[in-house]
């Protein structure tokens, strides 16, 4: 049944990255810091939305912090980049680095951080699962983020929106929560 979830999953992906403005970019523009998209987290804080931010250097933790247009360039600009296989994708920042789990680790509960992109780590390789959704009023539509290396997805550490807090990847618990991230605007 997953598989099946999993293959309709990646059908619609593309679609559904278009309809939020999450198109992909080639790796060199990536490199470059040319602006992308914003991922806001469905839960916010208050009326502030908090979105996945990750620096430029290895090591860098990914976290959530409010949501700010001048880090659009590059903390909290993310692109697709070519794929892999599946439908997955490494997900960049404006700096160039992607997204990864520490370590490569599968163990639920790891904390996510920037790190050069690396072809082939699965740690690195993640699908928008547009089979699950969750709306926010009028502003986005949010999906959960599915790791490819460990099958679980991109949510943030204790539920908690404080600045700075970080990401982990986790057991999808398929329910709107701090699971599902959607295009943030300004």
């Amino acid at each position: 049944m997953r598989l099946r979830l999993r293959l309709a999953a990646v059908a619609a992906t593309a679609v559904a990255c278009a309809g939020l403005g999450l198109t992909g970019i080639s790796s060199a523009s990536a490199a470059k810091g040319i602006a992308g998209f914003a991922l806001a987290n469905y839960m916010g804080n208050g009326n502030t939305a908090m979105c996945m931010t990750a620096g430029g250097n290895n090591l860098d933790p990914a976290t959530v912090e409010p949501c700010d247009a001048a880090k659009w360039g590059s903390a909290q600009a993310w692109h697709w980049l070519d794929p892999f296989g599946g439908g997955y994708s490494q997900l960049a920042n404006g700096y160039g680095k992607c997204l990864g789990v520490i370590a490569g680790s599968v163990k639920q509960g790891t904390h996510l951080d920037a790190y050069t992109c690396k072809t082939g780590h699965l740690d690195q390789y993640w699908l928008l699962d547009t089979q699950f959704s969750c709306s926010h009023g009028t502003l986005s539509t949010f999906y959960p983020i599915l790791n490819e290396g460990s099958s679980y997805v991109v949510g943030v550490v204790g539920g908690e929106m404080g600045n700075g807090q970080p990401l982990a990847i986790w057991h999808y618990q398929f329910t709107c929560n701090n699971q599902f991230w959607g295009g943030a605007e300004d």
